[in-house]
């Protein structure tokens, strides 16, 4: 389902589900996520758009198969987040210090390796990040705290990072939220369940030949 309007700088893509659980409570509960900011009031206020695919599985009798996979993807290209306590937080900080490390003219690969194996230090900042920021982490994180992230990074870090997160739940291989304007690192995550990852690589990830971050589809040319 995507959610359209004019107080919309993206859509909102809400991820595929049962059809008895896309009802309006689901819409209304994406729309609150909005309240950090006054895009809520704005979309409210003006006609909105509601796309919804379905898709019928298909029956039979037989052996159950497996849910249809609709992204083929490389692990390989993720940087597994191992910590559960702060995830995003976390999943935030290992995206950033592997988006400084690519500054780097020598010795990118190690340096990095000895931070991601360093969950002391990593802990150390988030928590500076987490006091930086003066909040109180939510038990489940999503596009609020994102949102808080972000402009944080645009007020520390001008022009340098942009945070974009993906999930497989949605069937378009497109972003369920990315940072307003182009900087110069894009911190990309995955969100699986609850938790999030980092993504190395876009194309490399979903195992396509080209894609376009800013009109955000795949391309061969």
């Amino acid at each position: 389902m995507l959610i359209t309007g004019k107080g919309l700088e993206t859509p909102i893509a809400i991820p595929a589900r049962e059809r008895e659980h896309n009802n309006i409570e689901v819409i209304m509960e994406e729309i609150d996520k909005l309240n950090m900011s006054d895009k809520r009031i704005t979309l409210l206020s003006n006609p909105m758009r509601i796309i919804i695919t379905t898709i019928s599985s298909p029956e039979g009798s037989g052996l159950k198969k497996l849910p249809i996979r609709f992204m083929d993807t490389n692990e390989n290209a993720l940087i597994k987040n191992y910590n559960e306590g702060n995830c995003l937080y976390h999943a935030i900080i290992l995206a950033q210090f592997y988006a400084e490390c690519s500054e780097l003219k020598a010795n990118k690969s190690r340096k990095f390796n000895q931070f991601y194996k360093n969950l002391d230090e990593q802990k150390k900042r988030v928590d500076q990040l987490i006091i930086e920021m003066d909040i109180s982490p939510a038990k489940s994180s999503g596009l609020n705290e994102i949102i808080q992230i972000q402009k944080f990074f645009d007020k520390k870090y001008p022009e340098k990072f942009r945070i974009i997160l993906f999930s497989l739940e949605n069937i378009h291989l497109k972003p369920i939220w990315k940072g307003p304007r182009s900087r110069k690192h894009d911190l990309i995550l995955n969100l699986s369940g609850d938790h999030y990852d980092v993504i190395k690589s876009v194309t490399k990830f979903f195992k396509i030949r080209k894609y376009c971050i800013e009109c955000e589809i795949p391309y061969s040319q």
